[in-house]
């Protein structure tokens, strides 16, 4: 699990230290950071992926991320050419130094890095990544052995997702992450089961469609009074569903150990699928793997919150990074940590955090 994180000279802080837990929410007003910290680590995952890690350098553009050039890397204020990006875990620390050459390189070359990759398994962990640009509902969707059979990976556009979920149907998933309404522990049960937290009565039939790369999904609901299936083309049901079905395959495909980076997992959904969302990624830190979040969502906090006043997870496994622009300048970046405690609740609310609601409320009863 990755302790912290520091940035040097990273985009738009110029240096910057955060401590991460199983659980490590990432809010805040817009352009004020929190992409920057998950991109920086996305960076580095996305640069040993394509074997530019370790000797060549940092690789903007690739699988995960495409962040053009380096223009748009080097903070405006830094005081020399240089970008670094560390983490440390419970079993060592790691290092970048990349020269910055100009403006105009897709490719930051390495001026040091760790000399024992081994002393941190971060790059060998299993992991998913959801960006908040996803694919919505289609009338089929892509396969690609290679992405699901010897990558195990769903996209971070979720392209992949309905593929590796017709792949791995029937993999158990963890203890902890089981929903109770599921008819099994299987995989294709799990996230028929959450998704119905989302949209009652929810399910999925999936089926590869000979000869082509693709493969069809249909959605349908279960009547109330009748056990007949009424199935719809994807297009006809909505954002929900097809939003949310990449982020439920991502997290609940994980083992304990595994590594979830995710933006707005709250998007399309009703306030109820919203807190679902919290409380499943609650589990997910329960159950050993380390979750990444970049919300704008009271109601995936609130899941959160919850989760913990019911014992499901310790308060301790939990960190909130607000982030947010110095009113007086555009170049300095805050980030503030308010803490939960056993019961849920949150000591300090700093100004624009989840607050406007009551603000609100309290303009309405004036």
């Amino acid at each position: 699990m990755v302790t912290s994180v520091t940035l040097h000279n990273f985009k738009c802080f110029k240096e910057r230290s955060l401590r991460l837990e199983r659980l490590s929410l990432f809010t805040g007003l817009n352009s004020a950071g929190k992409s920057t910290v998950l991109q920086a680590l996305l960076l580095l995952l996305q640069s040993h992926m394509q074997q530019s890690l370790p000797k060549r350098g940092l690789l903007l553009n690739g699988p995960l991320l495409n962040l053009g050039t380096s223009e748009g890397i080097l903070n405006r204020t830094a005081d020399e050419d240089r970008i670094g990006i560390s983490f440390s875990t419970a079993t060592g620390r790691a290092e970048w130094l990349f020269n910055y050459r100009g403006p105009n390189e897709d490719l930051l070359t390495v001026i040091s890095e760790p000399h024992d990759y081994e002393a941190v398994r971060f790059f060998s962990a299993p992991f998913q990544y959801i960006s908040a640009e996803r694919i919505g509902p289609r009338s089929a969707y892509e396969y690609s052995s290679y992405n699901v059979q010897t990558k195990g990976h769903i996209g971070p556009d979720g392209r992949y997702a309905v593929a590796f979920l017709e792949s791995r149907a029937r993999d158990p998933v963890t203890l902890e992450m089981r929903h109770e309404a599921a008819a099994d522990d299987s995989l294709i049960s799990q996230v028929t089961a959450w998704l119905g937290e989302i949209s009652p009565g929810v399910r999925l039939d999936i089926s590869v469609k000979p000869g082509t790369s693709t493969i069809e999904l249909r959605v349908g609901f279960t009547p109330a009074l009748a056990e007949a299936i009424d199935y719809f083309d994807p297009r006809n049901v909505g954002f929900g569903v097809s939003y949310s079905l990449s982020v439920l395959v991502a997290v609940l495909s994980l083992p304990p150990g595994g590594l979830m980076v995710v933006e707005n997992p709250e998007a399309h959904l009703h306030s109820k699928g919203q807190l679902a969302m919290g409380k499943l990624f609650a589990l997910a830190a329960k159950s050993g793997i380390q979750v990444l979040v970049e919300t704008h969502s009271d109601h995936f906090l609130n899941g959160v919150r919850l989760a913990i006043k019911d014992k499901l997870l310790q308060h301790e496994a939990v960190s909130i990074n607000f982030f947010r622009r110095d009113p007086s300048t555009v170049a300095t970046f805050e980030v503030e940590t308010p803490q939960i405690d056993k019961n849920g609740r949150i000591n300090r609310w700093p100004d624009d955090f989840f607050d406007q609601w009551d603000k609100s409320l309290d303009r309405l009863l004036d």
